[in-house]
């Protein structure tokens, strides 16, 4: 695989999951507008099983995009030397590993503390050992969150820096533009708008990436006598 191939999986990748995202808000908002036309137990039901379901089909259709063509994509270009390439690629996975070890330990936490609840011996120190566990997996997982997007950003200035193409300089400062934004109260849609601004912008980075040529060497001329 050559580095235009990749660059090709990578913008399929950002438009299926692009696609993806639309059609799973569209479906919800469509399911969910069922809920006030009845008051019926069984059409309740009816609607929650089906957004369970939808859930779960839009999850595994997210994975498979990601294994098809964002993960290929990134790790031919660590093959072929990309700078932070590799963490694009294993990031989200091992971002997900942490997640589920999270959701386990504080599952186990709740299950050895049940007992406590039973008895009705809720006290700040019960309600402290669930949270310690809690803050401290949210801590990791915010410093790995906060890591990966310091990564995106570099890739991306190494991208720039390969092609030369203009659209990943602008996607990595709008990516910067926008984390700021997020941050700040009353004006975090902004920063979402700009995210997806930057989203949009990177993707097309990829497509235009899919079609690039690197410049062909220049040969010295030889010098003519004086």
């Amino acid at each position: 695989m050559e580095f235009r191939e990749a660059n090709r999986l990578l913008y399929k990748g950002y438009l299926y999951s692009l696609i993806l995202v639309i059609v799973a808000i569209a479906a919800v908002v469509v399911s969910l507008a069922f809920l006030p036309l009845s008051s019926s137990p069984s059409v309740l039901a009816s609607v929650v099983a089906l957004l369970a379901g939808e859930v779960v089909v839009f999850i595994i259709a997210g994975v498979l995009i990601f294994f098809l063509y964002l993960f290929r994509g990134y790790m031919e270009l660590h093959r072929l030397g990309i700078g932070w390439a590799w963490w694009m690629a294993w990031g989200p996975i091992i971002e997900a590993i942490l997640l589920i070890v999270t959701l386990v330990v504080l599952t186990l936490v709740v299950m050895t503390q049940a007992q406590s609840i039973g008895r009705g011996l809720v006290t700040g120190e019960w309600i402290w050992s669930i949270l310690a566990p809690a803050l401290v997996m949210l801590i990791i997982l915010g410093a790995f969150g906060i890591f990966l997007t310091i990564a995106h950003i570099l890739f991306l200035s190494n991208m720039h820096r390969h092609t030369a193409i203009d659209k990943f300089h602008t996607a990595y400062i709008l990516l910067i533009i926008g984390l700021v934004l997020s941050l700040i109260p009353y004006i975090g849609i902004l920063g979402a708008v700009v995210l997806l601004v930057q989203y949009v912008i990177e993707m097309l980075a990829y497509k235009e990436a899919s079609e690039w040529t690197p410049p062909a060497p220049q040969t010295p001329q030889p010098s003519t006598p004086a």
